[in-house]
């Protein structure tokens, strides 16, 4: 659940827009509950500086169809690999004579699948395309950090910052170390990265 929310905070875009002071103040004060509840010493909360509120938007990225187009290009991509590595292993067998392994069935027969993998495999990146030019992102919640002083389990007061993410009912629904989640978020970023090099 953890790994599925930072995913979904990294992937959602966040709003240009300036939000109303009541959205602000209804953040600030869901954030400043959530605080008293999980800190050690929640009466030596000392607020410090607040980020800028912003709304988050998802993407297409993180949508259903991105995710089922994503999973069926792996296993295309797979099998593709694989008939074609028993495709080139018959090859080997007639010493890459095209006249004799032109004639194995069974050569034949994984060289067509890997060509039927491939055209499906196009024919999917093509859909992802098109999906994603007409994909509309939905508003989805807020996100916003507050860098904070306050005593730990050891009684020494501590500079803090966390990020905090809150639904559309502006309850929070995670929350921890910005400095942890920045080096998550570049570790993810990096495989989405991956990724869309991959199917590009």
């Amino acid at each position: 659940m953890k790994r599925i929310i930072i995913t979904l905070l990294l992937c959602s875009n966040l709003s240009v827009f300036s939000q109303t002071q009541a959205e602000i103040d209804k953040v600030k004060a869901a954030c400043k509950a959530y605080l008293s509840k999980n800190l050690d010493n929640p009466a030596s909360l000392q607020i410090a500086k607040w980020g800028k509120v912003e709304k988050t938007y998802s993407t297409y990225e993180e949508s259903k169809v991105a995710s089922t187009i994503q999973d069926t290009l792996k296993i295309y991509d797979d099998a593709k690999f694989k008939a074609s590595s028993i495709a080139s292993s018959l090859r080997k067998k007639y010493n890459n004579d095209y006249k004799q392994y032109i004639k194995d069935d069974e050569y034949l027969k994984y060289r067509n699948l890997g060509m039927e993998l491939d055209s499906l495999i196009g024919s999917l990146k093509a859909k992802n395309r098109k999906e994603k030019e007409i994909y509309k992102s939905v508003f989805n919640g807020y996100r916003v950090e507050l860098s904070f002083r306050a005593k730990n389990r050891y009684n020494a007061l501590v500079l803090s910052t966390w990020y905090f993410v809150l639904n559309k009912s502006y309850k929070v629904i995670a929350a921890g170390d910005a400095h942890e989640l920045e080096n998550e978020r570049q570790r993810i970023l990096q495989k989405i990265k991956d990724l869309e090099n991959e199917y590009k």
